[in-house]
């Protein structure tokens, strides 16, 4: 049975130049929020896209 959760998609990017870039740590920080099962999607736009369950971003 597939779960329910409700998840937001958040963007992120590493700056605004060209090549921007993040660090081991950054990248740490962001694999923390993801499941076993779950992907981060890189788009065009050099920005990471990760989905979240709704109930973690009011954590924050």
């Amino acid at each position: 049975m597939e779960s329910t959760k409700k998840t937001i998609k958040l963007a992120v990017n590493g700056g605004i130049d060209f090549g921007s870039k993040l660090n081991a740590r950054q990248l740490i920080v962001l694999a923390k929020y993801l499941g076993e099962d779950q992907e981060l999607e890189l788009t065009t736009f050099q920005q990471l896209y990760i989905e979240i369950p709704e109930i973690e971003k009011k954590r924050q």
